[in-house]
This record gives structure tokens, sequence and C-alpha cells, in this order.
């Protein structure tokens, strides 16, 4: 068995790409529990429709902006701009929750802030990492990128489960803040340091229209599919979500909430970090991407039968924890690595469109649909007999969503050379 890491070059830029995936996950995962008891305070799964509307609508609008940033620059300049804005607004909430507002207007500007953040700055980082690495070197070292990424991912909510309740909110803006920044350092540095790696042309502006990510999904087969893919596998976690955001309504404290919601993300991403390390490598070498991303829908499949089946909400945390656990560690891994096989403007285009426009169309649609069901009287047997459908499906297309080699070794060594035909 070869050694992952093949000279002192992919050691640095692993080790950069590694903690600056470390601490975006940790500045995130800190503030994320103190969105989720926002929504559940402002009403649960019947406030969802709304903020998710709102999410998408904003998620559109700024789609077009982000497409102005990658068409005129490079991404050494446009990517710090993105994290450096975000870092300095993560100073600015703790002053602007001193103001006299509303529990409405708080949660919603909150609400999609985190929910902006999220997709823009994981997704402007895995848009990066596929400029950064070549095909070969993503199946060698996309698993240890994303085991740093899982050790934020358990640090951040573990710290503010520990110390919601003596530093508060604001304590969380700051904690969150200096590990974005750290990230932003660590961008920075990598940018310097691939400057004459493998990939050309990294550095150039890619040019096109503002709607380029939108028509380049629609017209590549590869790109449409991975898009339904997303609606399928975000449909379960969303259901699962808005489910338990109605089920933390018996937590009546507001830092108790946040606490609640921190310890849900820490053992979710205990389990998505012990997956990452024994499982998702396995996988990967030995099945290739679409079929490692098949077993994981499928297995949720059958624990959502199992809850529907026994309709006990003692389960339904366990059924969250699974749920997302196996989507980020065994299913991110693998579709973030059929991104390294298309080019610049789907890398940075394509990819963000299907990871913002196209994730919070699905968000909201399901929420919706959830909201709907709740009120005409469905329970938790039947949402997640609702919800196991769509992991079928989800495991179903990733079954197809590829025919590469069975072996994740034998894929194109030069990224150049692979078109995928639109």
């Amino acid at each position: 068995m070869k050694f992952p890491i093949q000279s002192r070059h992919e050691a640095m830029l692993l080790l950069l790409a590694g903690i600056c995936f470390f601490s975006v996950l940790a500045s995130y995962y800190m503030i994320r529990p103190i969105r989720e008891q926002f929504a559940t305070a402002m009403g649960g799964s019947s406030a969802l429709p709304m903020l998710y509307a709102i999410v998408f609508v904003t998620i559109s609008l700024l789609q077009p902006v982000y497409g102005a940033l990658v068409s005129r620059f490079p991404r050494r300049i446009f990517v710090p701009i993105i994290y450096a804005g975000f870092f300095l607004c993560l100073f600015a909430l703790g002053p602007f929750f001193e103001l006299d507002l509303s529990l409405q207007t708080k949660g919603i500007a909150f609400y999609v802030w985190v929910s902006v953040f999220n997709l823009f700055v994981v997704a402007v980082f895995w848009s990066c990492m596929a400029d950064v690495f070549k095909p070969e070197q993503a199946v060698r070292l996309y698993g240890t990128v994303m085991l740093f990424g899982s050790a934020g991912a358990v640090v951040g909510p573990k710290i503010a489960q520990m110390t919601v309740l003596e530093v508060g909110h604001r304590g969380l803006y700051q904690f969150s803040s200096m590990f974005l920044l750290s990230a932003l350092v660590c961008l920075v540095c990598l940018f310097n340091f691939s400057k004459h790696s493998a990939q050309e042309n990294v550095e150039k502006p890619l040019g096109g229209s503002l709607w380029d990510g939108a028509k380049i999904t629609f017209q590549t087969p590869l790109l449409l599919r991975l898009a339904i893919l997303l609606l399928c596998i975000d449909g379960v976690s969303t259901i699962l979500y808005t489910i338990n955001s109605d089920y933390a309504k018996t937590i009546v404290s507001e830092l108790a909430r946040t606490e609640y919601f921190a310890s849900i993300d820490y053992r979710t991403n205990v389990l998505q970090a012990l997956l990452q390390l024994l499982v998702a490598p396995i996988l990967l070498q030995t099945l290739g991407a679409g079929k490692s991303m098949s077993m994981p829908a499928m297995l949720n499949c059958l624990a959502l039968i199992g809850l529907a089946m026994l309709g006990d909400t003692m389960l339904l945390t366990a059924a969250v924890i699974c749920s997302r656990g196996f989507g980020y560690g065994l299913v991110n891994p693998a579709r973030e690595s059929l991104f390294t096989l298309i080019d610049r403007d789907a890398k940075y285009k394509a990819k963000n469109f299907i990871d913002t426009v196209v994730w919070r169309f699905g968000d909201l649609i399901m929420v919706c649909l959830v909201a709907v069901s709740i009120y005409f009287g469905a329970k938790l047997p039947t949402l997640a007999l609702f919800a196991a459908g769509f992991a079928l499906a989800g495991s179903l297309l990733s079954w197809h969503v590829l025919k590469l080699p069975a072996k994740a070794s034998a894929v194109p060594q030069d990224t150049d050379k692979v078109k995928i035909s639109r």
C-alpha cells in the first residue's frame, strides 16, 4: 500500500488545507446551535417555511454577486474577500443582538446569516481544493482533509456545549471569529504555496456571465444528476431536522436549547469522523464514488422504516445523528471527489450553484411539505416513511450517478483531459 503523501510539497498543501478546513468547521459549528435554538423559539416547524423561504431568496440574490467575483477576480483575491467579510460580521453580531429588537427580527437575521455562512464559506473552500489538487491527489488526500474537518466539527460544538452556559452567545461569536481568522490565514498561505502546483490557470479570472453556474449545471448530465442527488439526500435530513425542531420546544431556556443542539452536533460529528477514518477510504478505494454514496442512503432508508414502525420519539435524536453522520462521513467525501473531474467553470460556478441555490430550494420545498403534512395531522411514522422514500431514491441515483472504475486509483490522472460532455 502506497503512502498517501508523496512529496514535501504535497505534505505542505495537505497541512494548510487540513488546518483551514478544521478552522472553518469549528467556527461554523460553534454558532450553528444558536441558529437552531432561534428556529425552535420562533415556532419550530411552523416558522421554518418562512425562514427557509427568506434564506432561499437571499441565496438566489447573492448567487449573481458570487458569480461576478468568480468571473472577474482570481481566487487569491475573491476567496479572502468572502472569508474576511464573514470574519468582520462575527464581531458585529454581539452589538447587533444588544439592540432592542423583536425575537422574530433577531431570529430571521441570524438564521439567514448563518445559513449563508455555511453554504458560501464551505462551498468556496471545496472549490479551492478541487482547483489545487489533481484528481489522483484528491483520491489519496481528500480523506485526510476531511478528517481535519471532522476534528473541527467535533471541537466546535463541544466548546459550545461546554461554555455556552458560562459565556453566553456573545462568547461563542468571539470564539468562532478566531477560528475563521485562522482559516483565512491558511487560505492565503495555501494560495501562495500552490502557485506552481500542477493545476494550470488557477490564478486567472474565469470570465463568463453571472448565471453560468445554473447553465453549466443544467447542460452537464453529471452535474444535473448530482443536483438531484443532493435534493434526495437533503430531503431526509430536512424532514428529521423539522421534527426535531418541534421536539426541542420542550426545553424552555434559550441557552439550554443551544446546549442541546450543540450536543447533537457533537455526537453527529464524532460518528462522522469515525466513518471517515475507518470506512470512507475503504469504500472509495474499492467501490468508487457512486456506489460509496449509495450504501449510506440505503442504511438511512432501513433505519427510517424502523423508526416509522416503532414510532418512538426517543429514537428521533438517534435518527437525526445517524442520517447526518452518514451524509457527512460517507457521502460527502465521495461527492466532493467527483468535482475534481470537471473543468474550472464547473468547479467554481456550477458547484456553488448546486451547493447554494439548489440546496436551499430543496430545503424550502421540503419544510413546506412537512409543515403542510403536520397541519393535516401527520405524525412521526408518516414523516419517517416520507423520509425513507427520499433515502431510497438517493440510493438508487447514487449507484448510477457515474460509471466510475471499480478502483478509485483508476480515476484519470489529468484533470485537463477529463472533459465531461455537456
